[in-house]
């Protein structure tokens, strides 16, 4: 174990011992307050990753062009401290709705309102796009309608985001299948341009009103196409617009290596886990999209960041259609990339065997070297085996909610301005933001230690800004119940 981690556990461990038996006296003595309203909530508490949150809203309305939805995230910064103020998690659709009725956001039908509801609970980065469920939604009427959007978990690093798409979930089994054990990710982006990027890309996803309106009017392999350019789309407007926002130009490299390492380790093992009827039998076409990030980086690369910068919204948006239209893949190339990845030389080899035209199986052979080149030249540069010091340290020790209940308990109640007034909210919603603040930043700057600093700073995340001096309540279930708001 690191340095780092053993002064952290024990700086936390030895809090379990801090307070003793006395703390449930000392809760029976003061009533709890009930600062439940999402007014208080929104005014008080404000963590830098929910302004930044809040600020790409802001620049994402301010320069969408006309006729397109407005954009609304919703800020899990703001919804897990009033979830505990609130104290039942049955509440969550009906917060969800309050939430969106402050954004000013109409009325949603039941089924929507569940979904989006299961997204923030989970923390599942997505869009409720309106022309998707309505692709007649067009024009004027478009422009006036809004689009939902679920952020990233600010809770975790670009590395455990990214670690995610290397898993498969093994459909016989339902067990989780991880392709990079044993192995190195060494991708360099930080946590925080990777929120720009995730919360950008789903809130492009709502500027698309050409390719996401197919997904709906399309079948079997038109629809995974229809899938694949509406990531593509995606991809290219996340990136365009944290370009836009001040990331440096390399960063369109770095995520497109992301993209074409996952879909290069994960495609054999998909055609072995799941069959063609199955949609993440495509993920690794789906999610193919590093061809077209390097014809956005080219494309900035030709033009200068300077003038890329002074772009309109409509000029970007112009310009991701374009290179979503000239970089995806074709079904053609699709087909043959799935074939190869199922069959090897065996494909082409078949394709003989039916006599093929032997032009369409030289250009079969070609679409599969191209996308090969792209994804072997990305997993040379992003992965490696772990040593056996970096797979020792992976071994996390457990953080309990108890050790962490305790270290809540002496910041916010070591504080001097909670101790002139241990009721006050102005204090309490302060000093637990400042400790979602301070536990992100030495995640962000002691990866090694990540999986302890995780652990702390999810129980800080869950925890009541107005926690009173007692044992920790028994964790909530994660299941959301699908209620009616």
């Amino acid at each position: 174990m690191s340095s780092f981690k053993r002064v952290l556990l024990a700086s936390v461990a030895g809090l379990t011992f801090a307070f003793g038996a006395a703390n449930g006296v000392q809760a029976q003595q003061r009533e709890k307050i009930p600062v439940t309203d999402l007014q208080t909530v929104t005014t008080l508490y404000h963590t830098k990753d929910s302004k930044a949150l809040a600020d790409l809203e802001n620049r994402l309305n301010q320069e969408r062009p006309a006729n397109m939805p407005r954009i609304v995230y919703i800020d899990p910064d703001i919804m897990a401290p009033w979830l505990q103020l609130k104290g039942s998690i049955q509440l969550y659709p009906s917060m969800t709705a309050e939430y969106l009725n402050a954004k000013k956001v109409p009325p949603l039908d039941d089924a929507t309102l569940v979904g989006v509801a299961t997204a923030s609970f989970n923390m599942h980065p997505g869009a409720a796009v309106p022309q998707l469920r309505n692709p007649g939604l067009t024009g004027a009427e478009l422009g006036k309608s809004t689009c939902i959007v679920i952020p990233y978990n600010p809770n975790l690093s670009a590395d455990a985001y990214m670690r995610q798409a290397f898993d498969l979930a093994n459909p016989k089994t339902g067990e989780k299948e991880s392709i990079m054990t044993g192995l190195k990710l060494q991708i360099s982006i930080s946590r925080q341009d990777m929120a720009e990027i995730v919360d950008a890309r789903e809130a492009w996803g709502c500027f698309d009103t050409k390719f996401v309106t197919q997904i709906n009017q399309t079948r079997d392999f038109d629809r995974i196409m229809a899938l694949h350019q509406t990531e593509v789309f995606k991809d290219v407007g996340g990136l365009m617009q944290a370009v836009k926002d001040g990331a440096d130009p390399s960063l369109i490299d770095k995520f497109a290596d992301f993209r074409a390492t996952a879909s290069g380790l994960t495609m054999r093992p998909r055609g072995e886990l799941f069959s063609p009827t199955d949609v993440p039998f495509y993920g690794s076409v789906i999610f193919q999209t590093a061809p077209a990030l390097h014809e956005l980086k080219a494309r900035i690369d030709q033009m200068g960041v300077g003038k890329f910068r002074s772009l309109s919204g409509e000029d970007m948006i112009k310009m991701a259609g374009e290179i979503t239209g000239k970089s995806s893949m074709t079904a053609e190339q699709a087909t043959h990339v799935m074939g190869f990845a199922m069959l090897g030389n065996g494909y082409f080899r078949s394709l003989e065997m039916v006599k093929a035209d032997p032009a369409a199986i030289k250009s079969a052979k070609e679409a599969v070297v191209a996308a090969l080149k792209v994804q072997n030249d990305a997993i040379e540069k992003s992965i490696r085996p772990m040593t056996r010091e970096e797979i020792a340290g992976s071994l996390v020790p457990l953080v309990t909610p108890e050790m962490s209940y305790d270290y809540l308990q002496r910041e916010i109640f070591g504080n001097p301005d909670v101790q002139k007034n241990p009721d006050d909210p102005v204090a309490r919603f302060r000093v637990h933001q400042e400790l979602v603040d301070k536990t992100r930043a030495l995640m962000d700057q002691h990866p090694e230690a990540e999986g302890v600093i995780r652990q702390v700073l999810q129980h800080i995340f869950i925890s009541n800004p107005m926690m009173e001096k007692a044992p920790p309540p028994q964790a909530p279930s994660k299941n959301l119940p699908m209620l009616k708001a």
